[in-house]
């Protein structure tokens, strides 16, 4: 009898979200942080006064990409809440299709930040005052958190065991 309710205890260890499973669920609560902060910023710039000095030509900081810029960024950040929401709604629950939601997370989001890259070398002063460098560096975290995080869901029993319903 007294083995039994080891090996039962034994099941049920591994079911428990834990070790890196939780580093993995705060990255994801942070990056939605982030993300809500950007977009909030965003709006504010539009809404500044600077964005005339921006969008208008003869000020000096016009630059006619401006626009198409930050309004691609901004239809981005917009796109990738829901995903989010529906990839920590899973984590919360538990559900089998985190797996397959995180690492469409990974994938888009390491998409994005090469669009975003690409999408920012169009004005000239984002080269000159280090913005375009900031972006390639997170181009490259996310390529990497992606090179290292998709594996590890695909294969980690942990997480096979934690995700089944």
């Amino acid at each position: 009898m007294d083995t039994i309710l080891i090996e039962e205890k034994a099941a049920g260890a591994g079911n428990g979200v834990g070790g890196v499973i939780v580093f993995l669920g705060f990255s994801l609560a942070l990056a939605g942080l982030q993300l809500l902060h950007y977009i909030v910023n965003t709006y504010a710039l539009i809404f500044d006064e600077s964005w005339r000095a921006f969008t208008t030509p003869g000020e000096p900081g016009y630059d006619p990409n401006w626009k198409l810029v930050v309004g691609i960024e901004l239809l981005m950040c917009l796109t990738l809440v829901p995903l989010l929401t529906a990839v920590l709604v899973s984590f919360a629950r538990r559900r089998k299709t985190f797996i397959r939601l995180a690492i469409l997370w990974l994938i888009v989001v390491f998409l994005v930040s090469i669009v975003d890259n690409n999408l920012l070398a169009l004005i000239p002063a984002l080269q000159s005052d280090g913005t375009l460098n900031e972006s390639a560096l997170h181009a490259l975290r996310t390529g990497f958190a992606a090179l290292v995080w998709i594996p590890y869901l695909m294969f980690s029993k942990r997480v096979k065991q934690i995700f089944v319903s």
